[in-house]
């Protein structure tokens, strides 16, 4: 499995495309071509420069512009953002823990929140950003305002309505 984003600048377009089982992200022109972009194939997670930083099981890519995407890695157990242009880097944003095996279900800030193989990304109308957590069967929310994960429940609250889940 793979998740695929279609990403454009000026005028050309591009796959990017989580690579799950070599643990890559690449990209492929129109032409057909494919190239690697980040990710050492190393099954573990590792930040850095794009060619340096390694994923585990990437599973979906969510953009945010043509130099920025976020990255669900599955078996990482954290969401990453691969910039690329000025200063390309790979970042986990949340989740996982570099070095050791980290999943859990943990709200908050970032760097302490803690997910359980999530497997694909959405932003929604609001500007957060969704991810199913498969580990423990939940959607949970990225909330950028706040740089937290997780909202509070209330139950008369309507987060995302039917007909704006199909759009």
């Amino acid at each position: 499995s793979c998740g695929i984003a279609i990403a454009e600048d000026g005028g050309t377009r591009w796959l990017i495309v989580a690579d799950t089982g070599n643990h890559r992200i690449r990209r492929i022109d129109m032409n057909g071509r494919v190239t690697t972009i980040a990710g050492t194939g190393i099954p573990e997670e590792g930040d850095g420069a794009p060619m340096e930083a390694s994923f585990d099981e990437p599973t979906a890519i969510a953009l945010r512009d043509k130099d920025w995407f976020y990255v669900a890695d599955g078996d990482g157990s954290s969401v990453r953002i691969c910039r690329f242009g000025e200063q390309p880097m790979v970042k986990t944003l949340a989740g996982g823990e570099l070095g050791s095996f980290s999943i859990g279900l943990t709200d908050g800030d970032l760097s302490k929140a803690r997910l359980n193989r999530p497997t694909g990304l959405a932003f929604l109308p609001d500007g957060a950003m969704a991810s199913p957590a498969s580990g423990n069967g939940l959607v949970r929310a990225f909330v950028p305002a706040d740089s937290q994960i997780g909202r509070r429940a209330d139950p008369t609250a309507v987060i995302i309505r039917a007909p704006e889940m199909r759009a």
